[in-house]
């Protein structure tokens, strides 16, 4: 989460308020105040656009490495369940060989005797 919020830091806090405050100094330029109140007003506001649009953008990048986190731990234990599985099954194969093999001697060991 920190990573998230430096980065939203980085990315949208920082420029926008210095670019907020450039444009606030550009509008003492501004001789009539009532446009020097209009352009701060926007000014102030794209600044609040930009970090508010940051923020969602840093919340939604946030939650997809949380889904994507949590579908890969999902992947894993069944991946990891298959292989249990798989090892199981290749020791059943092995003693049911094992024994097969035990049993053609056997048979061939009492039907050479017999004969």
């Amino acid at each position: 989460m920190v990573a998230y919020i430096l980065a939203f830091l980085a990315v949208a806090v920082f420029p926008m308020a210095l670019a907020a405050i450039g444009g606030y100094l550009a509008t003492l330029a501004v001789p009539d105040s009532k446009q020097k109140r209009k352009w701060l007003v926007i000014v102030w506001a794209l600044a609040g656009c930009g970090v508010l649009f940051a923020a969602l953008q840093q919340i939604e990048a946030h939650d997809s490495d949380v889904a994507r986190d949590s579908k890969t731990t999902s992947l894993q234990s069944t991946l990891n369940t298959s292989l249990q599985d798989e090892a199981y099954m290749r020791g059943q194969l092995g003693t049911k060989n094992r024994l097969r093999k035990i049993g053609h001697g056997f048979r061939w060991r009492f039907c050479s005797s017999a004969a």
